[in-house]
């Protein structure tokens, strides 16, 4: 970008800064929070929706295709098909690629009402809770893999708690985990049969150990880890 080119962004920029300035209520103008929002909801209503449909107008030769809505972190962008298959977008989809992950990131760490929160709080983009929801279902993990020989492993098992109608007492529910150390992690949701299936999939050593607490469904799961010339002792370690 030449200098010339930043000069005019710069005066194009406080242009529109003071339109915005005059069109925004006094009432947000008196604290640096409000401010800060009142400047963020102006870029994703006014001013990105504008940047954006002007670059993704480029990747196409024509615009007499139906559009739809797509709501990225910069405001809403307007799309047609055509635009919408080759810029790499999902069908079915009106989220844009990161705000999606944005999505993945909460609903890993935290509950989708919470998640519906916090990505508006992070964002300034609503999201509604059963969205997230679907979109996780429909969202294929792929498998980690362990490319390397596995020596040594650990298996433990704990609890989560699901959500009940308000009112009713909380319910908790087994999980087991697997960690190939200094590789990859795993957790299976009341199903050990999988965790067993997936581990054995991978390449391990003819001698791994393994490592536990003393809880009879640790070592139930280890016993059927690999061969009997795989697992020569199991309970090499034992924390309680």
């Amino acid at each position: 970008m030449t200098p010339e080119e930043q000069a005019t962004i710069k005066e194009n920029l406080r242009q529109v800064a003071e339109i915005l300035y005059k069109n925004t209520p006094s009432t947000e103008l008196t604290r640096f929070e409000t401010i800060e929002l009142t400047v963020r909801e102006h870029i994703m209503e006014t001013v990105g929706p504008e940047i954006g449909d002007f670059f993704t107008s480029q990747q196409e030769e024509t615009l007499r295709e139906e559009k739809e809505q797509f709501a990225p972190c910069v405001g809403k962008i307007t799309l047609s098909s055509k635009q919408a298959i080759k810029l790499g977008l999902r069908k079915g989809t009106r989220l844009s690629p990161h705000l999606e992950k944005c999505c993945l990131l909460l609903v890993a760490n935290e509950s989708f009402a919470n998640a519906e929160r916090d990505i508006e709080i992070l964002t300034g983009v609503r999201i509604p809770h059963s969205t997230q929801h679907r979109l996780v279902a429909n969202y294929q993990l792929s498998e980690p893999k362990i490319t390397t020989r596995a020596e040594a492993l650990s298996v433990d098992g704990g609890s989560v708690r699901l959500r009940t109608p308000l009112g009713q007492k909380s319910e908790w529910k087994n999980y087991k985990g697997l960690k190939v150390h200094e590789r990859v992690g795993v957790a299976f949701f009341q199903d050990n049969e999988s965790l067993i299936k997936w581990v054995n999939q991978q390449s391990l050593s003819r001698n791994i150990t393994c490592l536990g607490d003393a809880h009879d469904g640790i070592w139930n799961i280890i016993q059927e880890i690999g061969t009997s010339q795989t697992i020569e002792d199991c309970r090499l370690m034992i924390v309680d």
